[in-house]
């Protein structure tokens, strides 16, 4: 238990995107040590969301929404869980330490940052909002498609996410590229990552400014809360576990 307790304290509380690193944005994909889930405590939440922060070197207030696997983005200026139905959350750069911030646990976690501007959007996509054009609609909110950095996180992987044809078809009609779904024997999996890459480079996104931090939440289990692996699961307290990604403004611009 002492050894098992050491390994836990080494894992990391948010990973990091080189690109939006050097970029300047203060953000981060948080893991499964950071519970935000809806059965954590007031009192857990509030010490994950100040782990977080300071996994970022920074004192951050967070900006969420009530996310419906739509296509909205709202306009934050405030930290605080907002009353808003949204799956992106923009931040401009005259909030400083504002970060937009949203929750998975399966689903693909987008952060993007504008150089020029400074201004910030946190996505959640999962199919039917990758589907639908959340991230359409969160490059349009940003602005200056050629000016972005985007990071793409943490997700159930292609090896695990298994869908149904009718999903399948409207990933492939999305994108118009069929290496968004993966045949193995007589399932179809789909590329969720891919598949949001796909989207942000038809939007103008320059391939080389986008980040794929390529982990799988369904087999990362030390690592990240997952919805299908953990409603299956007979452990108390995992099922409704959930990472929060959150990504800051800054006030540089670049000419």
């Amino acid at each position: 238990m002492l050894v098992q307790r050491l390994e836990e304290t080494r894992l990391p509380m948010a990973l990091q995107s080189p690109k939006l690193t050097t970029a300047g944005f203060v953000h981060g994909f948080g893991t499964r040590h950071a519970d935000v889930g809806p059965e954590a405590t007031p009192d857990l939440r509030a010490a994950a969301l100040e782990r977080l922060g300071a996994s970022a070197n920074a004192r951050l207030a967070f900006a969420e929404v009530e996310q419906v696997h739509g296509i909205e983005v709202a306009h934050a200026r405030a930290g605080g869980k907002h009353d808003i139905k949204a799956d992106a959350v923009r931040v401009d750069a005259d909030a400083l330490l504002v970060a937009g911030a949203i929750r998975t646990a399966d689903c693909v976690p987008i952060l993007i940052g504008n150089v020029r501007s400074g201004a910030v959007v946190a996505v959640h996509a999962g199919w039917r909002g990758l589907v639908s054009g959340v991230i359409e609609s969160a490059i349009l909110a940003v602005g200056e498609s050629h000016s972005l950095v985007c990071a793409i996180g943490p997700c159930i992987g292609p090896g695990a996410f298994e869908i149904g044809e009718d999903v399948a078809v409207q990933f492939v009609n999305k994108v118009a590229d069929q290496r968004v779904i993966v045949k193995k024997a007589n399932s179809l999996y789909g590329d969720l990552q891919l598949a949001a890459q796909l989207v942000l480079t038809r939007m103008g996104v320059p391939f080389s400014a986008i980040d794929r931090l390529e982990h799988c939440t369904f087999t990362e289990a030390h690592l990240f809360f997952s919805y299908r692996r953990d409603r299956a699961s007979a452990t108390a307290g995992t099922a409704g576990g959930r990472q929060l990604s959150f990504i800051a403004p800054h006030s540089r611009s670049t000419p």
